[in-house]
């Protein structure tokens, strides 16, 4: 009986032998995952690269281009550098350590090959999903940064074009309105203002002018035309390029000159909106019709 007991004592010093070994196997993981984060951020990933799965370390590689794409250093503070591993529980070839931080932060391993790989932070596991998900989305910013240097100059006519909108229905100034636009545009904008001031009334009209909602907008582009839509709305406002610049010269698609007292009717509220008097449909004065 002796000896039985003697064995069992044997194993159970073993097994938690063992055990002490993959715990501090999985600490020196995680502590060489902290001091590879820093090193990371410098361009060095030898030291990080080996304690990674393959697809949490792709996923880092393209978080770091998209960053770069963004001009904007990745978020890990300054912080990071006191963080330890704290406490670590195995399942099976399963492993999180639960690390000394500010705020709550796990790390979670892996076995493979008797090695200690971590394949995620807290709830996040990089998958076959995220990868292309994150290369469509690099591929996407790059579209749209080789795109900027043509889109910058329409948006920024078309603010200038809302302000002169506002200023002009509060100082009556048509001359100050024709700095972004066409003449025919200007006095649309005049007969629109004056027509909406009758329809609507000059209090609910100037009460809605005076509290403008942003509109957000993307640009496309036809020849010499580029047509400025607004997110999820059925309004838009067309610029032509004359010069070296925009001009603002009709709205959802239709020339100032081409939009008839009829037409201005039958679109009013969308033509407010074209020319950001009114707010979106969910936020306007319900009198507006």
């Amino acid at each position: 009986m002796n000896k039985i007991y003697s064995l069992l004592f044997l194993l159970f010093i073993f097994f938690v032998s063992c055990k002490q070994s993959e715990e501090s196997k999985i600490k020196e993981t995680c502590t060489t995952y902290i001091e590879g984060r820093i090193a990371f951020e410098n361009g060095d990933t030898l030291k990080i690269k080996p304690v990674l799965g393959d697809t949490l370390y792709r996923q880092m590689l393209l978080n770091r281009q998209y960053s770069r794409l963004l001009e904007s250093d990745l978020a890990i503070g300054p912080e990071l550098i006191t963080i330890t591993p704290k406490t670590v529980e195995i399942k099976g070839n399963k492993a999180t350590c639960i690390m000394n931080s500010p705020i709550p932060f796990q790390l979670n391993l892996l076995r493979s090959n008797d090695q200690w790989k971590i394949v995620g932070e807290n709830n996040i596991f990089p998958n076959a999903y995220t990868i292309p998900a994150l290369e469509k989305k690099i591929s996407d910013y790059k579209v749209y940064l080789k795109g900027k240097p043509a889109r910058d100059p329409v948006f920024q006519i078309t603010n200038l074009f809302f302000n002169d909108v506002n200023n002009y229905c509060k100082n009556n100034d048509l001359n100050a309105l024709k700095n972004n636009c066409d003449d025919a545009t200007a006095n649309f904008v005049k007969r629109l203002y004056e027509y909406a001031k009758k329809r609507s009334g000059t209090n609910v009209i100037n009460e809605e002018i005076n509290n403008p909602y942003a509109a957000s907008g993307a640009i496309s582009f036809k020849g010499d035309l580029a047509y400025y839509m607004f997110y999820q709305e059925s309004s838009s406002v067309l610029l032509k390029k004359i010069g070296d610049t925009y001009k603002v010269i009709g709205f959802n698609g239709i020339k100032s000159a081409s939009i008839s007292n009829q037409m201005m009717e039958d679109q009013y509220v969308a033509l407010l909106r074209a020319v950001r008097l009114v707010k979106p449909e969910q936020y306007r004065n319900k009198n507006i019709k």
